[in-house]
């Protein structure tokens, strides 16, 4: 559900900063969206709240609704898991041959 839509367009040059601050218990959400480009995807980058299901405090990192990568707030990175166990904790095959 989207609760609000802003816009937000800075100078050419120069420092630029956006800020999203939330009070939602499911956190704040920045949407990249390429989706009118070809092959272009809807990419996300989620603060999560406390009722988020990709873990309260991480961070989440994902596409077309798929979380991707979760950065936990206590410094472990989840690949294809939203709940890593390791530093680092990739689920997946080995692409190697």
């Amino acid at each position: 559900m989207l609760l609000r839509r802003q816009e937000v367009r800075g100078p050419s040059t120069g420092y630029e900063m956006v800020s999203i601050e939330s009070s939602s218990v499911y956190g704040s959400v920045f949407y990249l969206d390429a989706t009118e480009a070809t092959d272009g995807k809807k990419w996300f980058l989620q603060s999560c709240g406390t009722s988020s299901s990709n873990g309260p405090g991480n961070l989440a990192i994902g596409n077309e609704g798929t979380v991707n990568m979760v950065i936990e707030s206590g410094g472990h990175i989840g690949i294809g898991t939203t709940a890593p166990s390791y530093l680092l904790d990739v689920l997946g095959t080995d692409g190697s041959s």
